[in-house]
């Protein structure tokens, strides 16, 4: 190895404190410490707190008032003006110092490894733009930030400490998954059960040859079981997979940290092992329990009358007829003389009185008939329409403010259409439902005592919505013809007589 010739006992102190590299055109400031001078400048310019732009004699800035002064990024005292002097003598010793230490890392006669011995070299550092350890005067690690090692085992320790607090929560999250999947498995069989039970019930009335009929309904529940019995086994093997993932991950990383206390050992490699054990800051992605479940709507709907195409027995339920309530209509809907339909005009020729069961804001009326038990049916025309909303709500609803939402929490159980195919249930948030083809009449089923309201394309009996909820006090049927935008929507919406 070179032996040290003087240059090594002085080097250090010949690195600026700011870029951590050998000094370039040096300057000393009022207070006696020493920088490059484009290091102090670019200091001055953008540390808060630096005090502005390096050089300048103004101390207001350009809103009339006092900035603050330039200060020593060491000592912190101001320095007025930001006032400093050219110190040759120290950039001098800086250039002799490079071309000494540069001679000596080229010089193979000297040195056959191509280094400089750690002495010459100066303190072990470790870079982190490479993520290795280097001595402070390497000359290829210059203009690197180059930090001490306890910084650096810190700084890591921090990244997998927050690593190993999200893979943890990670598994933990799938742990939950697993647990909550369990107890999915006998629900959806319950579930299953008082499906086929309610089925049962229906097809007794229609004897044997519904049979046939049934026994399909029951295969497609079969159908529909298996499909979300194999969603809840999927999520299982995805939670129990993430559990496995997440805990070797955490395993590899203890291991690692156990190595801290040496330094060396530790940062070997630390940028690669972060990048392939370190997740990122979000939380993970889980699926849900089960995706969705049985199609209330599907199974669970007027059966009896879902089969009525093919035969005419007595159903149950009875088709309601129902009829407008003209107490209730806002007074811009035009409400037939028979009580069957309703439009929109913006000048009614007829003025309606004001009253408390009157909707005032709100652009709806609601039927005639309440209802605070059993299972009833309706449907409603549409044809022709580009906006409307169907459902029912209940008594107390506000029928005066206009900020009120048509959603269940305000107590309507509903869904639309606008501008001609965007059909939504009214939720909260509202959902987009995605229907085959555009309804010309709606059909809607009411099952109080099950807290059911479904909704269906009432030409083919396919399902389209089902609302499921508690209800307490009287519900009615809720129409609202929507806006006639351009004469686009002009038609009335028609409720439809059912009785033979």
């Amino acid at each position: 190895m070179a032996a040290p010739t003087g240059v090594e006992h002085f080097a250090e102190d010949l690195i600026c404190s700011i870029c951590l590299e050998l000094f370039r055109d040096p300057v000393m400031l009022e207070c006696g410490h020493n920088y490059c001078q484009p290091c102090i400048a670019r200091y001055w310019a953008e540390v808060p707190g630096g005090g502005g732009s390096g050089g300048s004699s103004s101390s207001s800035s350009s809103d009339g008032e006092d900035a603050p002064l330039p200060t020593c990024p060491e000592c912190r005292r101001e320095i007025p003006g930001g006032k400093f002097t050219a110190n040759r003598v120290l950039g001098q010793l800086a250039r002799k110092t490079l071309e000494t230490l540069s001679a000596r890392a080229s010089d193979e006669d000297a040195e056959p490894d191509g280094l400089l011995d750690d002495e010459v070299q100066g303190e072990l550092r470790f870079c982190a733009d490479d993520g290795c350890l280097v001595r402070a005067l390497q000359p290829d690690h210059w203009g690197h930030q180059c930090i001490p090692l306890d910084g650096a085992v810190e700084r890591y320790k921090e990244v997998l400490t927050a690593a190993q607090t999200v893979l943890e929560s990670r598994a933990q999250a799938a742990k939950l998954l697993q647990e909550q999947s369990a107890q999915k498995f006998p629900e959806i069989s319950a579930q299953r059960l008082r499906l086929e039970q309610h089925l049962s019930a229906q097809f007794t009335e229609l004897h044997q040859w519904l049979q046939e009929k049934e026994a399909a309904m029951r295969r497609e529940i079969r159908r529909e079981e298996e499909l979300l019995l194999s969603e809840l086994e999927r999520n299982q093997r995805n939670g129990q997979e993430q559990v496995r993932a997440a805990e070797e991950q955490v395993a590899k990383i203890q291991a690692r940290l156990e190595e801290q206390l040496d330094p060396e050992a530790f940062l070997k490699d630390i940028k690669a092992f972060t990048e392939k054990y370190c997740p990122g800051d979000d939380k993970g992605s889980t699926l849900p329990v089960v995706a969705r479940e049985f199609s209330l709507g599907q199974f669970k709907g007027p059966i009896q009358y879902m089969v009525w195409k093919e035969m005419l027995p007595a159903l149950r339920p009875s088709p309601c007829q129902i009829t407008l309530d003209p107490a209730t209509n806002h007074p811009n809907l035009v409400l037939s003389k028979d009580l069957d339909s309703v439009r929109l005009e913006d000048n009614p020729e007829d003025e309606v009185p004001d009253g408390p069961e009157r909707f005032s804001k709100c652009v709806c009326v609601l039927g005639s008939q309440g209802f605070t038990s059993g299972r009833h049916y309706w449907e409603v025309e549409v044809r022709n329409k580009t906006s409307w909303d169907i459902g029912v709500a209940k008594e107390s609803v506000n029928r005066k403010e206009a900020k009120v939402k048509v959603k269940p929490s305000n107590g309507f159980w509903a869904i639309w259409l606008r501008n001609g195919s965007e059909y939504k249930a009214l939720e909260s948030p509202p959902k987009l439902l995605s229907l085959k083809a555009k309804p010309q009449k709606v059909g809607v089923y009411l099952d109080y005592e099950a807290g059911q309201v479904s909704f269906y394309d009432a030409d083919t009996m396919l399902h389209i919505y089902t609302f499921s909820d508690i209800f307490s006090e009287r519900l009615y049927p809720m129409f609202s013809p929507g806006v006639n935008k351009d004469g686009l929507n002009g038609e009335a919406l028609h409720l439809l007589s059912l009785r033979a």
